[in-house]
């Protein structure tokens, strides 16, 4: 989740509800995530000069992969195409692939999100391999053979919670990003605390101090687990 926190919002009005700590504080830069270390680092070289690649990012729910996709997309100012859990089907590719070649992006680049990308049948995996091989820049020529070509500019980026669905081919086209790891538990505790005194700066009286390493480690460093339970013991008080 988040390091930098969004502008105060307006009191909710009428019957509309707060909005939690993990939506408040839902990361929208990939330097604003808690944790994920060598995620950051390979996805903020890719927003500072990004080309065209394939990328699998797996980990459990909960780790943030949906939330980076979006954050890489606004880093790189690129278009987005959204492809839902169980839509990842031959005929959506189909009309994804249509898109990113007929229509420009708004910035330079085009990124294709499919969500719970494991779900997909291994026709749908092949599929997307038969329409192009992004990432090595590959293109066929007559009698079956490839050679070198100008890539599409598109980043296409795959969530999951484990890679053993994949086919095989499938995946050695992509870049494979493991969220299931936070690490950073200091400076998980250290962003709860921050969190908390915010939160909690105007109540009276002020509900008591939780143990915030406790709480990274009853969530596995699981930083959206890590901000329901702030949530529940601000409203318990």
């Amino acid at each position: 989740m988040g390091l930098l926190f969004p502008e105060m919002t307006e009191p909710q009005q009428g019957f509309a509800f707060p909005r939690s700590l993990a939506e408040k504080y839902l990361p929208v830069h990939v330097a604003d995530f808690v944790g994920l270390a060598e995620a950051k680092r390979f996805l903020l070289a890719l927003a500072k000069r990004p080309r065209p690649i394939a990328l699998v990012f797996h980990g459990d729910p909960g780790r943030g992969k949906t939330a980076m996709s979006f954050a890489l997309a606004n880093d790189l100012g690129a278009s987005v195409r959204y492809i839902g859990a169980q839509r990842f089907t031959t005929d959506e590719l189909d009309r994804t692939w249509e898109a990113v070649n007929y229509y420009p992006p708004k910035g330079k680049f085009w990124e294709v999100i499919c969500d719970e990308a494991d779900e997909a049948t291994e026709r749908a995996q092949l599929q997307w391999l038969s329409k192009g091989d992004i990432a090595a820049n590959l293109r066929p020529v007559m009698g079956g053979a490839v050679e070198p070509g100008v890539p599409l500019p598109v980043i296409w980026v795959f969530t999951c919670n484990s890679t053993a669905r994949f086919e095989k081919r499938f995946l050695s086209r992509c870049t494979v990003l493991n969220f299931s790891m936070y690490g950073a538990a200091g400076e998980i505790a250290e962003y709860l605390e921050t969190i908390w005194v915010r939160e909690t700066f105007n109540l009276d009286p002020a509900p008591a101090r939780p143990n915030f390493a406790r709480i990274v480690k009853e969530s596995a460093s699981n930083v959206r687990d890590c901000l329901i339970q702030l949530d529940r013991l601000i409203l318990e008080g």
